[in-house]
């Protein structure tokens, strides 16, 4: 039997949307099982809701890499101007962030929002990098969606799931500036897609 891990992203252009949502209810099901099971508490007692970048991740709360640190709920911080380029940059506020106690997160892939421009911008992000629990989950080459300019996002057959109180980290690649480092002088348009498991009550009562 084949265990190997499948941490890969697949363009969304090249998956039916009956396998996008296979995948995604499959993922679902998962977390809600976990979450049910840890908490003791019934299915229809948790929540499936969007993820809020700054309440829930702390996306971009370290000023590193860009020009100012975030404290609102926003994908899309502005790039530095600096030489941080050609490394990985955390892009959540510290190594040892965990994940709020009764809280799940599964990250199920990535969007790139620059089609929402006018005219064309550079993203400098060329992969992305997921910790959990102090171990390397997945490593992302975000190239792939460049293949399908009327359509950038992908999606992973084996989503990364943050367990509640577990330790995570998320990283991103900067790619080479150029003599003039105006690469950077960029929003970074990359946007994390998943959700959140949860207790009803903690953020919403549906």
């Amino acid at each position: 039997m084949n265990k190997a891990a499948k941490s890969y992203l697949i363009p969304v252009r090249e998956l039916l949307p009956s396998e996008i949502t296979r995948i995604r209810n499959e993922a679902i099901a998962k977390v809600v099982t976990m979450a049910s099971i840890e908490l003791k508490k019934p299915r229809n007692e948790m929540v499936v809701r969007d993820i809020r970048p700054y309440s829930d991740l702390d996306w971009c709360t370290d000023a590193t890499g860009f020009s100012a640190a975030l404290s609102v709920e926003s994908w899309c911080p502005t790039l530095d101007q600096t030489d941080t380029y050609e490394q990985y940059v955390g892009v959540v506020s510290s190594a040892n962030q965990a994940m709020e106690d009764s809280r799940w997160i599964a990250i199920t892939g990535v969007k790139d929002f620059r089609l929402n421009e006018a005219t064309p911008v550079l993203q400098a992000i060329n992969f992305i990098k997921i910790e959990v629990g102090g171990n390397e989950r997945v490593i992302w080459d975000l190239q792939g969606m460049e293949s399908y300019p009327n359509s950038k996002a992908a999606i992973s057959p084996a989503p990364v799931i943050i367990p509640q109180n577990t330790a995570f980290n998320i990283y991103i690649y900067m790619a080479g500036a150029d003599e003039d480092d105006t690469e950077f002088d960029a929003v970074m348009y990359l946007v994390i897609d998943g959700f959140v498991v949860e207790p009803r009550g903690k953020v919403i009562s549906p």
